[in-house]
């Protein structure tokens, strides 16, 4: 039975503010590991989703970003799960 991984990347993996340049390498390492990963063992399956910036002790700030998109639902990643 295939092993099932839920990797949580971020979309500051692409388009980080300068303050989160570590935080980005740091995201796409991970999924350059997730890449070799599903290369070289055939019973992980892993899904990848980039979560937009979510609230956290991390990121909260004092005033909110109306523009900010809301965080994707949990139940959408657990079906994208048992799809694999």
């Amino acid at each position: 039975e295939p092993v099932l991984v839920f990797y949580p990347s971020s979309i500051y993996a692409d388009n980080a503010p300068p303050e989160f340049a570590d935080y980005a390498a740091a995201k796409r390492e991970g999924e350059e590991v997730r890449r070799r990963m599903a290369r070289e063992y055939h019973g992980i399956s892993i899904l990848l989703h980039r979560l937009p910036r979510l609230a956290a002790d991390q990121t909260n700030a004092l005033v909110q970003n109306p523009d900010e998109p809301s965080p994707p639902s949990v139940l959408s990643i657990v079906k994208a799960m048992e799809g694999l």
